[in-house]
């Protein structure tokens, strides 16, 4: 695996007016901060050294800026290479709370290349995008990035002179503006230093070719006659695996903004129709809607993550959101379950047919209370009725009999939607409580969404948006 190169940069040649760090991560593309060149004119050249098999200085412009985050690319005006490009975190696939790390860096004082190991991550600031590294003693390294498992997983950031440097911008959150600068840096480089655009997984390829024959066949249904001639009988097509992931996106987008516009346009002559046969129409506009949602997670996702996706089957999911709706909007990927819309304390929410959130999660031998708690609420929503002081003993059988018949009878689905870390949820007694009682589960963890390539807000939106149109027929 090769180690990340780091480099240096300077105001001129020779050595004058150092800048900062900065991250070798093609044979023409260096990753900075941001903040060394603010003011910093286009034209003006950067001067780069310490690059391996060059010798002496090598000239760079500033090509891209991070318009929020402190993060900036260069272009060297000559390539350099091959090389072999580092490991970034493109995705927060888990916490790395108190794990060691290694900074990699250019001592401000010799200019020459630093790799202090004395370093840890404290945690991830949410607000800020930022791992939080400790001791904080880490000055005059920006440009530098930090490595924990052999994975580069942020870039060195200035602080304020009352906050000493002691963070790094969360690459993963930079890596959709990297690729879309200069492509996937998981490809191998080409002869004149650029990158291969960014692949996508098998499991991807193989859910997106279910996703496009599951629509086709329902399209091919008479009763869809009139949307399939105004959408599409194979809208799918055009989502084309070799685009980036911010073409990709947009095409995603597309997608589903045309299956809500030419539902709308069809509305008119499917309210004429039969009760049945509308809610039929229903049932089927919320299958599309489920199927074409699927595409948005994560391209690079494994087998085992786009399994319960791809299988459209009611299992525990697992992702990383910074709105706690998207667990519900999770569940529009999973086909066999009704989408109704259902009023909750804070607003409208998508849900299965019957759906308990807890705000919180509790360590094993501590949920006891929290326990009580979930079987009222399932009393509630499921037997309407006053509930007993305590569901316990005879009210126990009598509330699991409820569910089993529902299950068995209406085939409803129950869900326990709960926000935590996964790693903290197997310590917990939720997932036992899930299989007992028979709910599908959905964990959901603060942060950037790992799991959808499109904005977890937009999709929220669009989802919500289409259930209220189909609402309205």
């Amino acid at each position: 695996m090769a180690a990340p190169l780091i480099v240096s940069l300077w105001e001129r040649p020779e050595k004058q007016g150092f800048l900062c760090s900065g991250l070798l991560l093609t044979g023409k593309h260096i990753l900075t901060v941001r903040h060394a060149f603010e003011g910093w004119p286009e034209a003006d050249p950067v001067y780069v050294r310490l690059i391996d098999g060059v010798d002496g200085d090598i000239e760079a412009r500033v090509f891209q800026r991070h318009r929020e985050r402190d993060a900036a690319i260069l272009e060297l005006q000559t390539a350099v290479g091959p090389i072999a490009s580092p490991e970034l975190l493109t995705r927060s696939d888990r916490t790395y709370d108190g794990q060691p790390a290694t900074l990699r860096v250019i001592d401000p004082d010799s200019f020459g290349r630093s790799i202090p190991t004395n370093y840890s991550i404290a945690n991830f600031d949410h607000a800020t995008g930022e791992f939080v590294i400790t001791p904080e003693n880490a000055r005059d390294h920006s440009g530098g990035v930090v490595e924990v498992d052999d994975r580069v997983i942020g870039l060195l950031s200035r602080r304020t002179p009352t906050d000493p440097l002691c963070r790094a911008v969360a690459m993963h959150l930079l890596w959709p503006w990297i690729e879309a600068s200069i492509g996937s840096s998981q490809g191998s480089p080409e002869p004149d230093g650029s990158l291969l655009v960014g692949t996508v997984s098998p499991a991807y390829r193989a859910l997106v070719d279910k996703v496009r024959q599951r629509i086709q066949h329902r399209l091919a249904e008479p009763a869809l006659a009139a949307l399939a001639a105004a959408w599409g009988r194979d809208p799918v097509a055009d989502l084309d695996l070799s685009l980036s992931a911010e073409e990709r996106s947009k095409r995603i987008k597309g997608l589903l903004h045309g299956l809500h516009r030419k539902t709308r346009e069809c509305r008119d002559e499917w309210q004429s129709l039969p009760t049945d046969r509308l809610a039929g129409l229903k049932d089927d506009c919320r299958f599309l809607l489920s199927e074409s949602i699927k595409l948005t997670v994560d391209p690079q996702a494994s087998e085992s993550e786009l399994g319960p996706v791809s299988a459209a089957a009611l299992a525990p999911v697992h992702l990383l959101c910074n709105h706690g709706g998207t667990a519900d909007v999770v569940l529009c990927a999973l086909a066999d379950l009704d989408h109704l819309l259902e009023k909750r304390e804070d607003g409208l929410d998508i849900a299965a047919d019957i759906t308990v959130h807890f705000d919180d999660l509790l360590p094993s031998g501590e949920g006891e209370a929290r326990r009580q708690e979930l079987l009222q609420k399932l009393w509630k929503k499921t037997m309407n009725a006053p509930s007993p002081g305590r569901v316990e003993g005879k009210y126990f059988e009598q509330l699991l009999a409820k569910i089993t018949l529902l299950l068995d009878r209406d085939e409803r689905r129950y869900v326990l939607a709960a926000p935590g870390w996964r790693d903290w949820c197997a310590k917990s007694d939720y997932r036992e409580w899930a299989e007992k009682l028979k709910l599908g589960l959905v964990l959901h963890e603060p942060g950037g969404c790992r799991c959808l390539l499109i904005e977890e807000a937009m999709v929220i939106e669009i989802v919500r948006d289409y259930l209220q149109l189909l609402e309205t027929l």
